[in-house]
């Protein structure tokens, strides 16, 4: 029986890496669009504070204060789900929001730049659900979810463009000996 080449378990974590990714962003994408334009329709003033006080915690984090940054994260699309005033809607998201963070860290360990662009991303949002246009509200969510389900595949990619690059430096070593 042949012996796995050593980077298998390099590459099957990559490969469920990407799964995740995928059954992550389908969720997402199946339900918080619409989570987005049932806020933006029947949300109240003590939402639209709550997610603005939210904002500013998110804006002033220090950068590298990750364990912060995505408990930040959940809670602003709770948050979001909250306002739907369905209690469906986060009771069914929260087990979802919870598998955010693997992708998200994943993501910032690679590119941190990207924190800086959910952030906006969060305001684009937050002020379509301010004015009520439930439109805007849906597109602004599926573009974030969309943005984030392609810097994590750009991550993945990248980490395993630099893994083949490793492996074949390493068999090509092996092969002049």
């Amino acid at each position: 029986l042949a012996r796995p080449p050593a980077c298998w378990p390099f590459f099957l974590t990559r490969i469920f890496q990407r799964a995740y990714i995928l059954h992550v962003s389908n969720v997402r994408r199946a339900v918080e669009p619409t989570g987005g334009r049932w806020a933006a329709a029947i949300r109240t003033p003590a939402h639209i504070w709550a997610m603005e006080k939210h904002l500013l915690l998110m804006e002033d984090l220090e950068p590298g204060d990750r364990v912060t940054e995505y408990r930040l994260d959940q809670e602003f699309h709770q948050m979001i789900a909250d306002a739907t005033r369905n209690p469906v809607v986060p009771l069914m998201m929260q087990p979802v929001y919870a598998l955010i963070p693997r992708i998200r860290g994943l993501v910032h360990a690679h590119a941190p730049e990207a924190r800086g662009k959910e952030v906006e991303e969060y305001r684009r949002i937050l002020q379509a659900i301010r004015l009520r246009d439930e439109d805007a509200a849906y597109h602004e969510m599926q573009f974030h979810i969309s943005n984030a389900a392609q810097q994590a595949n750009a991550v993945v990619d990248a980490l395993d463009a630099e893994a083949a690059t490793k492996v074949s430096g390493a068999t090509d070593t092996r092969s002049t000996q």
